[in-house]
């Protein structure tokens, strides 16, 4: 899934909540970006804002984007996803999903590719 996205699931109270899903790309002396294999995600305010996530082209003298805060300041912030192409395996990190609700984001990422 090269792009951010929103996404819905549905939370262990059964309700609708949607999230954006962003994959963290890199230029790293390169001028096409590379996937990093983490994927952040955050809270989707429902207006239309995912756009803003999307990613910018930077150029090669700058380098990599850092972000403007770091992930756990963000109010947003649901925490990161993270895809071992060794051992095909996943890991959450630092967020509030449930392993039901993880596990929904963790299909939707597979589907998508």
């Amino acid at each position: 899934m090269p792009h951010t996205v929103s996404h819905h699931i549905i939370t262990d109270a059964g309700n609708t909540s949607s999230i954006i899903i962003e994959p963290i790309q890199t230029l790293s002396g390169n001028p096409n970006p590379g996937f990093t294999g983490v994927y952040i995600l955050y809270k989707d305010n429902g207006k239309g804002e995912s756009h803003l996530l999307d990613l910018q082209p930077i150029a090669p003298e700058i380098g990599d984007s850092i972000p403007i805060m770091a992930d756990e300041a963000n109010p947003e912030f649901l925490g990161r996803l993270t895809f071992n192409q060794k051992d095909e395996k996943w890991e959450y990190t630092g967020g509030q999903l449930s392993p039901k609700e993880r596990d929904q984001v963790v299909e939707f990422v597979k589907n998508a590719k």
